[in-house]
């Protein structure tokens, strides 16, 4: 059981910030559906992983209905990984890079909602067109939620946003801010609600 458990540790931490296909993992791991799913479970209830739940409302009726499976500790998918700085080069593939970065966002955000006097949901959204929002903070009163869009850029753009401007559409005043957060330094608008903020902003208040 551990060596299976730690099997499906490390395949997780290759997927994370991705959806999670139980049947793909348990494929890979060699393991059963079921024990696969018993697992992740069990990972869960140790805090090693976290499962985002996937977000959709009747507006947005594409919506894919996978969780999201997030490694908790940015350091330790790393690690599982094999990767060290050199994952954050200029020359290195940005795509793994890129997941570490979302997974710090996405685990900082749940650790703040913990704190926050507001009482919020944090899902995704994904839709089969491929339109992906990564964090989506819902308020349980009102409803009204907030949409983030995490990229490992120095230089965010509208087009780092237009996934934000879809949801901003489709959902009107029900949408009150989206952000793009991102590696640079800036702080700059990107369109009505929708602002490029960098990762720092998480835990300063004079970005």
């Amino acid at each position: 059981m551990e060596t299976e458990l730690r099997r499906l540790l490390r395949l997780l931490a290759a997927r994370t910030g991705q959806e999670l296909v139980v049947a793909g993992i348990a494929g890979d791991a060699e393991v059963g559906r079921d024990t696969a799913s018993n697992y992740v479970s069990l990972l869960e209830a140790l805090h090693l992983v976290t499962l985002l739940p996937a977000w959709s409302t009747n507006v947005t009726t594409r919506a894919k209905r996978r969780s999201k499976v997030v490694v908790v500790d940015t350091g330790l998918a790393a690690d599982l990984r094999g990767l060290g700085e050199q994952a954050f080069a200029p020359t290195a593939d940005g795509t793994a890079a890129g997941a570490l970065f979302e997974t710090f966002v996405i685990t900082e955000v749940f650790k703040q909602a913990t704190w926050s006097e507001r009482s919020v949901d944090l899902s995704s959204f994904r839709d089969r067109a491929g339109a992906e929002v990564d964090l989506i903070v819902e308020d349980r009163r009102s409803g009204e939620l907030a949409g983030i869009a995490i990229k490992l850029t120095g230089t965010p753009s509208a087009r780092h946003a237009r996934h934000l401007v879809m949801l901003r559409d489709e959902l009107g005043d029900r949408f009150t801010t989206g952000l793009v957060i991102h590696a640079g330094r800036q702080t700059l608008p990107l369109g009505d609600r929708i602002w490029a903020v960098p990762v720092s902003a998480l835990w300063r208040s004079d970005d």
